[in-house]
């Protein structure tokens, strides 16, 4: 999936909304660039050019740019080593709903949902929808993080 229809899962629980998505935070590109233009290896214009175009891959910037454009609080499980769990909070401080991700580094975002009950205990347990073209079906957060196992230690706790 790629990151705007992730994004749009969370946000409509319709991946298909992508394009207004991705509509959204480029205006917020392109209306705050002094917050972002620092952070783009080219030109700014070029990048904005750039991401326009659906199928092209969002990055962190997008990320950062789409808490801020919804006030949204966005919560990414990731496959690096070093950081599996990254908090992108909107440069307001204030966000208003919290996004779940996946991310398996430069290849796929998931669209993740909390299981039933796992309020209470805030284990990150959660169940993900596949949008891909090649396959449509259910899986579990755990397909992600079992392999990560080995490096992290079997209990990923999201806030005490």
């Amino acid at each position: 999936m790629l990151q705007f229809r992730a994004i749009a899962d969370q946000l409509f629980r319709n991946p298909e909304y992508h394009k207004h998505v991705r509509k959204q935070v480029i205006k917020q590109l392109k209306h705050h660039k002094k917050l972002y233009e620092a952070y783009v290896p080219m030109k700014y214009r070029r990048y904005l050019r750039k991401m326009k175009k659906t199928g092209e891959w969002g990055d962190h910037l997008t990320l950062q740019a789409a808490a801020d454009r919804f006030g949204a609080k966005i919560c990414l499980i990731t496959s690096f080593r070093d950081t599996c769990f990254i908090e992108i909070l909107p440069k307001d401080g204030n966000p208003n709903l919290e996004l779940w991700l996946s991310f398996w580094s430069e290849v796929h975002y998931n669209s993740l949902y909390a299981s039933a009950g796992d309020e209470l205990n805030h284990y990150l347990y959660f169940s993900f929808a596949i949008f891909s073209p090649r396959h449509l079906g259910i899986g579990t957060i755990q397909d992600i993080i079992n392999p990560l196992i080995p490096f992290y230690g079997s209990v990923y706790r999201c806030s005490d």
